[in-house]
């Protein structure tokens, strides 16, 4: 259970009062609970490598200003999915909801184009 924080009468009284605690000691983490047990915790994996494909995975992440850790599991993650579309013989192929996504917004634009007088139902 947190502690209650105290009155104060002055900013120089809760100043003080700060300089001397930790904001943490009056933080509840009781609502918390979930979110700290969730089944989505990461792992950590040790992965053995060529020391010159680490250095070129640090080169291109630096150039794009991210951490080359976070660069590999990227590119995992991308592997991973390119490998599950080939398997259920997807091959890149789009799922029966993004197709019929794509058509109904190429059907909004065109219908907002010809309500612009684009499209040419008027006779012309």
């Amino acid at each position: 259970m947190p502690r209650a924080l105290p009155e104060f009468e002055e900013l120089d009284e809760e100043l003080e009062f700060w300089r001397k605690h930790d904001v943490i000691e009056f933080v509840d983490f009781s609502d918390l609970g979930p979110f700290l047990r969730s089944s989505n915790k990461s792992i950590v994996v040790a992965l053995r490598m060529e020391p010159v494909v680490r250095e070129q995975t640090r080169r291109i992440a630096d150039a794009r200003g991210s951490k080359y850790q976070t660069l590999m599991r990227e590119w995992i993650y991308d592997g991973l999915e390119r490998s599950l579309r080939a398997q259920r013989g997807a091959k890149g192929a789009k799922s029966e909801i993004e197709v019929l996504t794509e058509l109904v917004l190429g059907m909004s634009k065109d219908l907002e184009e010809l309500k612009a007088g684009s499209g040419g139902l008027t006779g012309d």
